[in-house]
């Protein structure tokens, strides 16, 4: 019993060591996002897209221009109401690679007056930044 204790502790301290530094970076950077989100979500509801549009990557600024990306949001509040709240959902922060390229994919439910909907967000982490990558309405879930 105890020869069994030890090998499965001295696996734990190998698998620690190894992926140990891992794990404390993927923690790091979920905390960084959150905080990015955070900021993102209060800026959207408070109406400041302007600021909003600035958390985004240059090809999300090539594919959805400041104007069309404003034009969006503001038929979602003259078709559904004013946006409320924006309401985490499933969440994944991932690295891949070497050097790691860390992406955060994150479905949410935005809360309107009149009737909630659901996007799909999707940041990479540019330059020691998060930045929006891409967003898409979904189903809700």
């Amino acid at each position: 019993m105890k020869k069994g204790l030890a090998i499965f502790l001295g696996l734990f301290v190998i698998a620690g060591i190894f992926f140990g530094p891992d794990i404390i970076e993927a923690i790091k950077k979920n905390s960084q996002f959150n905080k990015t989100f955070s900021v993102y979500t209060s800026l959207l509801v408070s109406g400041d897209y302007a600021n909003a549009y600035k958390i985004s990557c240059p090809e999300f600024q090539e594919k959805i221009s400041y104007d069309s990306y404003v034009e969006i949001h503001s038929l979602l509040e003259s078709n559904r109401g004013k946006l409320i709240d924006i309401e985490k959902g499933r969440q994944e922060v991932s690295g891949k690679g070497t050097p790691r390229n860390w992406t955060a994919v994150l479905n949410t439910n935005h809360i309107y007056v009149q009737d909630p909907c659901s996007f799909r967000y999707t940041f990479h982490l540019i330059e020691g930044k998060w930045k929006l990558f891409a967003m898409k309405q979904i189903e809700t879930e």
